[in-house]
């Protein structure tokens, strides 16, 4: 969840990494006279840039998930025990100390599958809060999505478009959401002001922080199906879709703007699919994913996981369902949404056997609804089927089952 930090250090850490063989630091210089441009010093390794000012300041900021990855991308998974390991990284390789690393910018976000072309989703995304999403460049991510407040910024990728070329194991449809901090006042708020207060507790709260701002796009559902409206109401909701009309709104009153935000999210849920919403629930999983407890944490609790991988499967489809609850069964939704997001190849083969044609082009969480519905109506099936071949006294595996 987190990338990109900027912290600051005491001064007493500029003999410890001008010491460090893993740093080469620079100066500017001018190769006509020799003379000293600035008194900035400045390394780099593997995404992650050292700098020390003349003044005592003295930072370092980067892609604490690329560094991670060798320096080279952040298109998978970033757990928070990964996090966890690349903070030990600082104080085994550069004696930095997390407590010592006072936060001056912070980066949280996460990277989702999602059932749609990225691109669509990111267009269709018109404000933030009411302020525009501008279309930006950077030479080693790509084109995004940014919308600027006064204390943070929220940002949309095509991680697909931005790493494919380079490495073919990325996913398709992989959209990155983020919040970038660039002042510490919200963070401050909830005890967050050095590395080290980045406890897996306070994860929760980037979760929410990651919903509600995800919920705050003021999107445009291009799903929206209303060919069949008479002309006049079809063109009421299609002005939906242009920045200029919102943009007229927003100059005038706030009553008038939340009147047609109402409308548009009447047309969502009575002609769409309800993408932001579909979205937003990937969010929320993905999040609870890269936050649970592992064997960073708990030994004891993924040496359990393996044995019960081996064995815990569903008894209609007998794929893996060791991610559900202890108790379960058969693969459910959040089974379901696990190989969505993890094998999707396995997830369409579930998909083409137990969803009917008449879902087919549904929503993604619609989909997991009713596959799970037909997976559980073979389960009752089969125990009525059988139940007429056992005797009352007869030992009944199914039955035992519960299905």
């Amino acid at each position: 969840m987190v990338d990109f930090i900027k912290v600051m250090l005491p001064v007493k850490y500029q003999s410890i990494l001008e010491g460090n063989s893993l740093l080469n630091f620079t100066e500017n210089v001018n190769t006509t006279t020799g003379e000293i441009i600035s008194n900035e010093k400045t390394a780099y390794y593997k995404n992650m840039k050292f700098e020390i000012h003349s003044s005592g300041n003295i930072y370092i900021s980067g892609s604490l998930h690329k560094w991670y990855n060798q320096g080279e991308h952040n298109y998978n998974d970033f757990s928070i025990d990964d996090f966890l390991k690349t903070v030990l990284l600082l104080k085994s390789q550069f004696d930095i100390d997390a407590c010592d690393c006072r936060l001056r910018c912070l980066e949280i976000g996460v990277n989702v599958v999602v059932p749609y072309e990225v691109d669509k989703v990111i267009n269709h995304s018109i404000l933030h809060r009411k302020v525009p999403f501008e279309s930006k460049y950077h030479n080693t991510e790509g084109n995004y999505k940014q919308c600027v407040h006064s204390q943070y910024f929220i940002k949309l990728y095509n991680k697909t478009k931005h790493f494919k070329s380079r490495f073919p194991d990325v996913p398709d449809n992989l959209m990155r959401f983020e919040i970038k901090y660039r002042k510490m006042e919200k963070l401050n708020r909830i005890g967050i002001y050095s590395l080290n207060d980045l406890k897996r507790e306070l994860f929760l709260n980037f979760k929410e922080s990651l919903l509600l701002e995800w919920e705050n796009v003021l999107f445009y559902d291009f799903t929206t199906q209303i060919d069949h409206l008479k002309e006049r109401e079809r063109l009421k909701i299609e002005r939906y879709d242009s920045l200029n009309f919102w943009d007229s709104l927003i100059q005038g009153t706030n009553e008038n703007y939340k009147y047609h935000k109402g409308q548009l999210k009447k047309s969502i849920d009575k002609y769409s699919n309800n993408v932001q919403s579909e979205v937003s629930s990937l969010i929320g999983y993905k999040i609870d994913e890269l936050i649970k407890e592992t064997t960073l944490n708990d030994h004891l609790y993924i040496e359990s996981n393996k044995v019960v991988s081996l064995t815990k499967k569903c008894i209609i489809t007998n794929v893996n369902i060791s991610m559900q609850r202890d108790a379960s069964l058969l693969l459910s939704h959040s089974g379901l949404r696990y190989y969505f997001e993890k094998d999707i190849n396995l997830y369409n083969r579930i998909k083409n056997e137990y969803l009917s044609y008449k879902w087919i082009n549904s929503p993604m969480n619609v989909q997991i609804r009713e596959i799970a519905h037909n997976i559980r109506n073979k389960a009752s099936n089969t125990r009525v089927r059988n139940s007429k071949y056992y005797i009352p006294q007869q030992y009944n595996i199914v039955r035992e089952l519960g299905v």
